[in-house]
């Protein structure tokens, strides 16, 4: 059994500037996003909500200074995670608030039955990297930006540029300038990001640590300009030199890459050698029309009617016909509990205070495992309020709440559709 996630919301909580509200709608996803951005925090929230504490920070209450860092509240500011998840008749969040300096956490429906379940499902596996959910439309996008662009265009452009300006065959003349430096310092750093995030299997992170180093050597050219270089005959050892270091540095990005796309990361270092790249550069990703896409999606995956399951429907043994007199005897209003405990002694019986229109009738119930007295108060219910008074564990009680049956024995309240005043007839 597996809890299905209906939606996350996060405020408050280490590196959210703003809340953030995904909608999963039961569905296991896989979200992205950059570095920075706060995706760890849903990554929290989730094992949060199958543990009970998040491994990294400390025990089964969350240390506010390590659960709030680089937040955006303040102090006076409830943080919060929201996470809605719903099957068959549970229907349930889990809320996290903080209070007296600590993060703690309440859950929504605590019945024995709710707890059964929750205890039961947390096997659920979600993949997370933050914050958009996948589809079709979105992985255009990001191999069009991420695979043909920020790598495939940057190994094409050095590929070009070489040959163009040297023959296909450059070396490292030692003309440098700062700007080298910074790009060598993310080459070194990023096998180390890499071992690291890799360290706490996160494989997500590894690679978008690789691609950052992608993303630098496209941010060096842009300083470089070897095009501009490439004009000034004196500035020919220092257009190598640029040259040298772009291929060294995509050189390593692409043998930090052979984990993750081993395809990819050979037919690089074929094309870059060591300064000696080859006549014609290969195409690595092509970019995708997305019309074209979507085309061939409908063409695999044709929509199919899903057909609604029946619902289930229950037979109980009929009683004898009353006639319209007898019906209209009987005074059903709309009813709003304005309080509401348990009977003491009684394992069943809940005590609700009803207002119907200007009065307050007193109504004993026996649906103790199916309501706490907190989700009774400020429900609108359906009452037989002409029903003779009568006294239910010592308790006198003056009508009657309307609940459904089903087949397992589950009540629940009978309410009106839409608002409706209390004491407002029902006939």
């Amino acid at each position: 059994m597996t809890t299905k996630i209906k939606s996350i919301s996060i405020a408050g909580i280490r590196g959210i500037k703003d809340s953030i509200s995904l909608p999963l709608n039961e569905k296991s996803v896989l979200l992205y996003g950059d570095n920075g951005t706060g995706k760890s925090s849903i990554s929290d929230a989730i094992e949060w909500f199958y543990t009970d504490k998040v491994s990294h920070l400390s025990g089964s209450e969350i240390d506010l200074k390590d659960a709030l860092r680089n937040s955006y509240q303040k102090d006076t500011d409830a943080a919060s995670i929201a996470i809605s998840y719903k099957r068959n008749a549970i229907d349930a969040t889990k809320n996290l608030f903080k209070k007296r300096g600590k993060l703690t956490y309440e859950i929504s429906n605590s019945s024995d039955d709710f707890q059964k379940y929750y205890s039961a499902s947390q096997n659920e596996n979600l993949l997370l990297r933050y914050q958009f959910l996948i589809s079709w439309e979105l992985m255009v996008e990001r191999l069009n930006s991420d695979l043909a662009n920020t790598l495939g265009n940057l190994v094409n452009r050095t590929v070009s540029m070489t040959n163009k300006y040297f023959g296909g065959t450059v070396e490292d003349k030692g003309v440098v300038e700062d700007v080298d430096a910074e790009l060598k310092a993310v080459v070194e750093n990023a096998s180390k990001a890499v071992d690291a995030k890799m360290a706490d299997l996160r494989v997500a992170d590894a690679i978008t640590e690789i691609f950052n180093l992608f993303k630098r050597c496209n941010k060096y050219i842009d300083e470089t300009t070897p095009w501009v270089l490439g004009k000034d005959e004196s500035k020919k050892d220092r257009l190598s030199t640029v040259l040298w270091n772009l291929i060294q540095s995509i050189s390593e990005g692409a043998r930090l890459l052979e984990s993750f796309m081993p395809s990819t990361s050979k037919k690089i270092l074929e094309q870059l050698g060591n300064g000696h790249v080859t006549e014609k550069p290969e195409i690595l990703f092509q970019r995708m029309d997305l019309e074209e896409v979507m085309k061939k999606v409908e063409e695999l995956h044709p929509k199919v009617e899903e057909k609604k399951e029946e619902e289930a429907v229950i037979d109980i043994e009929p009683k004898d016909e009353i006639t319209f007199e007898q019906f209209g005897a009987m005074q059903f209003q709309v009813g709003e509990i304005i309080a509401c405990e348990a009977v003491k002694k009684s394992k069943k019986l809940l005590c609700s205070q009803v207002k119907v229109g200007s009065q307050v009738k007193q109504i004993v119930s026996g649906i103790k495992a199916h309501y706490t007295p907190e989700e009774m108060v400020g429900k609108k219910v359906m009452v037989l309020v002409n029903l003779k008074p009568a006294k239910l564990a010592g308790v006198l009680s003056e009508g009657m709440l309307l609940c459904a049956e089903d087949a397992e024995g589950n009540l629940a309240l009978m309410t009106p559709e839409k608002e409706m005043p209390a004491g407002a007839e029902i006939c």
